[in-house]
């Protein structure tokens, strides 16, 4: 593409990772919450995504969350920072001490 005879500048996309099933964040958050002992009517009440969402986060119908929907889900549940990469995510589980299963390239 060309702006005034200059070849513009692309912007670069972010490096994605495949997700086969469900986004391993989502997952996480589903733990967390049950591990903070949270009903979704708190959760909602704390400023978190709508009963629908975590419906659909526990049921599988969302494959991907949006990063604001996450970090207002992991503030209401007290949580400092969002287990994004490969190493938060594992540090993540063992601070919980929990099992989730295969590990999904995590």
């Amino acid at each position: 593409m060309k702006r005034n005879g200059k070849k513009a500048k692309a912007l670069k996309p972010l490096k994605a990772y495949v997700v086969v099933d469900q986004d391993p964040l989502i997952e996480l958050l589903c733990f967390a919450q049950r591990q903070a002992k949270m009903k979704d009517v708190a959760v909602i009440k704390g400023g978190g995504p709508s009963s629908t969402t975590l419906r659909n986060w526990r049921n599988g119908k969302t494959r991907r969350c949006m990063v604001q929907t996450a970090a207002s889900t992991a503030l209401v549940m007290g949580m400092d920072s969002l287990p994004i990469t490969p190493a938060a995510r594992k540090r993540f589980r063992e601070d919980l001490k929990l099992t989730v299963g295969p590990t999904r390239g995590s």
